[in-house]
């Protein structure tokens, strides 16, 4: 398979194989190396740090529900039905909504951190002039 058919991919190719500068085997010039190696580096950066912001707020929403199940599976009294049902049913429907408010932080997470992702919405939406 020829990568020649899209834009790229010969510059993209040639910075793969650690090729510095030159002409590529489509007659391009290519860029530097360690111009192309720090815009990867921030972009991987960019994805660790969204990464850990959605690990970090998971762990968040999610750790009450574990602690609640693991009271409840302990304490019998706990329950649904035991002495402290309203507690538990009280504490349940909180870990529910942490829940939801997790899958709609995630939304935020990535408009704010993704540049694609912003692009795209603005685009869906029609803000992007």
């Amino acid at each position: 398979m020829d990568l020649k058919c899209f834009p790229d991919c010969a510059t993209w190719r040639s910075s793969l194989h650690g090729k510095d500068g030159g002409i590529d085997s489509s007659g391009n010039k290519t860029e530097d190396r360690s111009k192309a190696s720090k815009s990867r580096s921030l972009k991987e950066l960019q994805l660790a740090k969204t990464v850990v912001i959605i690990a970090i707020v998971f762990i968040v929403c999610s750790s009450p529900n574990a602690i609640n199940v693991l009271v409840a599976s302990a304490l019998p009294q706990y329950r649904g039905t035991g002495t402290y049902g309203n507690t538990y049913r009280f504490v349940n429907f909180a870990t529910f909504a942490l829940s939801m408010v997790n899958s709609s932080a995630n939304f935020f997470i990535y408009l704010s951190t993704g540049t694609i992702f912003r692009r795209a919405v603005k685009r869906l939406f029609r803000l992007e002039g």
